[in-house]
């Protein structure tokens, strides 16, 4: 293996660590696009660089051709793969957010109207433009959506399986089993 390659792949690496951090941290749905695209930019950039250390002989293209085979079979790797084409080509987004607020009215008012602020949040206004509510909860939702192969234009759908076995399919998990995998593909090539 080509050592500046590997030292690409694990400087993406911990990109990706980064970003997966970050996911778990829910702020605002803004965030958390930034995130996942961070999360599927550097994912795909570690196997970008360990393709590349791998052309040093015949032996390591071989095995990267065979790691390639395996994001093509794998349900949770194809998905993650077309899922950042999505997200870096701008199809389309390949998670979707929705958020739930609470309030609680602090006094009586005889209009009321809905009003969403610059920074995204919603507030409930009198007829005069006063505030007259309290939020007491806000909760945001994100969701795998399938995604379609930017060649074919076959769906991917959000997957059930990684390496045989059934999984939680919720964002955090696909990305935490992403990023074990890539983890271990640049360890195994550090070992070639």
């Amino acid at each position: 293996m080509h050592v500046t390659g590997l030292i690409h792949a694990q400087r993406r690496l911990e990109l990706t660590k980064r970003a997966f951090a970050s996911l778990s941290v829910i702020e605002t749905a803004a965030e958390v696009q930034n995130n996942w695209f961070d999360f599927l930019v550097h994912w795909r950039g570690v196997i970008q660089s360990v393709g590349s250390a791998s052309n040093d002989n015949v032996q390591n293209r071989q095995w990267f051709l065979d790691v390639k085979q395996e994001i093509k079979n794998d349900a949770l790797l194809r998905y993650l793969n077309n899922a950042r084409n999505h997200v870096e080509y701008g199809i389309s987004s390949s998670i979707d957010i929705s958020a739930r607020e609470t309030f609680r009215v602090t006094r009586d008012a005889l209009g009321i109207h809905l009003v969403q602020l610059s920074d995204g949040t919603i507030r409930i206004v009198d007829n005069d433009g006063n505030e007259f509510s309290e939020l007491t909860d806000s909760k945001l939702t994100v969701k795998l959506v399938d995604v379609t192969e930017r060649d074919v234009s076959k769906i991917v759908c959000v997957p059930q399986q990684h390496q045989g076995k059934n999984i939680e399919y919720d964002v955090l998990n696909v990305a935490r089993l992403g990023l074990l995998w890539v983890e271990s593909l640049v360890n195994t090539a550090i070992h070639l």
